[in-house]
């Protein structure tokens, strides 16, 4: 298979989840430019949140002790090291910047009809601008400190003056460290041209891609100071937003004709958290980029359902419960017992430096027990609701709950909640009870579940219908009639 025409199968690799060979495949129900420091000092982080997080989704999430609009001053949370963000005027500058690929349309109309003839996926539309991709080192931040991120840019090809939507499309997971960014090797036959093939055939139906690596998942530059905040909103969403700001300043470089437009926001599986809390973070960090639309795909909204799953049989998503607590503490570093509150040796020393250089989780391997794995604490509340009542973890869960976060919601962004009917890795009972939940919180969002999909399937069948959700609300059309109905599953629009 060449890897222009691996698309389908790239995107799958893309929006799915670290492999752990430890965890049975059950199905369940349910560098330079900018420098980073660690800091030290005392001071426990306000407004950690009031909910509980039901493990299927509730949970108020009011904060305490913050007013609206002045988040940025007081964002540490958790009992983490106090920060307050860098000015705007200091973040989202181009450190580097090259072009790694070009596609025309009418190449990537031919691999989309070979994916069609392969029964991968089926699309309606077609690719209408040739295309180029660039890879860009930018100036974002990580609690209040400069650092530098990367991401690939897909830039249409415009021959008159030409206003294009922005699409900020977010991955899902690679792993944990710099070898595993998904920009380190896009051109033709590397080991992520397939990444650089999804930016760009989206940017040829009519979008500026912004495709951000994240904290932690660097191609340029020195390398990253600590490991990828796996699941953890704010920096994840800081860094995708600067990076807007840098496709600002670098597309009327590359062509001067084109005007970037209204933005929109498109992610799977870590990528449609990620997406939710972009939505959430955006009024607080980046008011002046306000978002039109957002898809979640398959998300994890409900993580702290997730981690009930994880935390209480050996499945698919204690994947992400390893890796979620691996980013987090690397993150927060509020524990005080470290990764030893969390892990059994030798794992708390271990798997640091192994996931800094590997892209899986393969030590794990013949591990089948929970116990092998979790410290006896964490293990103890399982069955407790957001682990509560186990410092500092539940506030790491709860904080990266959408439902109970306690970041002050100032969107009213309309969204589309996509879900896989079968997802044996994030479960689609929780997710249902989340969007409920959301809903009543307030969100303006349209469910949809491809009937029959698995995880990575409830992306790719649903393709159509993430392009069509977001090109209404592009075009003004109000939201659907039936917004917050938890509606009954159907065969998706690009389902072969």
């Amino acid at each position: 298979m060449s890897p222009l025409l691996s698309f389908a199968l790239r995107l799958a690799l893309i929006i799915s989840l670290l492999p752990l060979g430890a965890c049975p495949t059950q199905p369940v129900d349910g560098g330079e430019g900018g420098g980073e420091g660690e800091g030290e000092g005392e001071g426990e982080g306000e407004g950690e949140g009031e909910g509980e997080g039901e493990g299927e989704g509730e949970g108020e999430g009011e904060g305490e002790g913050e007013g609206e609009g002045d988040y940025g001053d007081d964002p540490a949370r958790c009992g983490m090291v106090p920060y307050v963000w860098a000015d705007a005027d200091d973040v989202g500058g181009v450190l580097d910047a090259e072009q790694t690929n070009s596609f025309s349309a009418f190449v990537m109309g031919l691999a989309v009809g070979e994916l069609e003839d392969r029964d991968e996926i089926r699309l309606r539309r077609s690719p209408d601008f040739d295309t180029t991709v660039h890879r860009l080192r930018y100036q974002t931040q990580d609690q209040g400190l400069l650092t530098d991120a990367t991401g690939l840019l897909g830039i249409p090809e415009v021959d008159d003056p030409t206003t294009l939507p922005v699409l900020l499309l977010l991955h899902g997971t690679v792993g944990l460290g710099d070898a595993c960014s998904p920009s380190r090797d896009p051109a033709f036959g590397g080991d992520t041209n397939g990444d650089a093939v999804v930016v760009g055939l989206l940017a040829s139906l009519g979008y500026v891609v912004v495709a951000p690596d994240y904290l932690g998942l660097k191609s340029l530059g020195g390398p990253s100071p600590r490991l990828h905040s796996y699941l953890v909103g704010e920096p994840t969403a800081i860094a995708s937003l600067d990076m807007v700001r840098a496709a600002q300043r670098y597309v009327p470089t590359v062509e001067a004709d084109l005007t970037l437009g209204a933005l929109v926001v498109d992610g799977a599986s870590q990528g449609g958290h990620a997406a939710a809390f972009v939505v959430r973070l955006q009024p607080h960090y980046a008011p002046e980029l306000p978002i039109t639309a957002a898809v979640y795909g398959i998300p994890p909204t409900d993580l702290a359902g997730h981690m009930q799953i994880a935390l209480t049989s050996m499945s698919n998503p204690t994947a992400n419960a390893i890796a979620f607590g691996l980013g987090a503490e690397a993150w927060y570093g509020a524990s005080p017992a470290g990764l030893d509150a969390f892990f059994v040796d030798p794992w708390p020393q271990t798997l640091p430096p192994y996931a800094r250089e590997n892209c899986d989780l393969d030590p794990l391997d013949d591990i089948t027990d929970l116990e092998a794995v979790f410290a006896p604490g964490l293990l103890a509340v399982a069955d407790v609701a957001g682990l509560g009542g186990y410092a500092p973890w539940d506030c790491y869960v709860r904080e990266n709950t959408l439902a109970t976060t306690s970041i002050p919601r100032l969107d009213d962004t309309p969204a589309l909640f996509v879900i896989g009917g079968n997802d044996a890795l994030v479960s689609p009972a929780v997710e249902r009870a989340s969007f409920q939940a959301l809903c009543a919180q307030g969100l303006d969002m349209v469910f949809l579940e491809c009937a029959g999909a698995g995880h990575t399937q409830g992306f790719l069948f649903s393709l159509d219908d993430q392009l069509d959700f977001l090109e209404a609300r592009l075009a003004g059309e109000p939201m659907p009639a039936d917004a917050c109905a938890l509606s009954s599953p159907v065969t998706c629009s690009s389902q072969p």
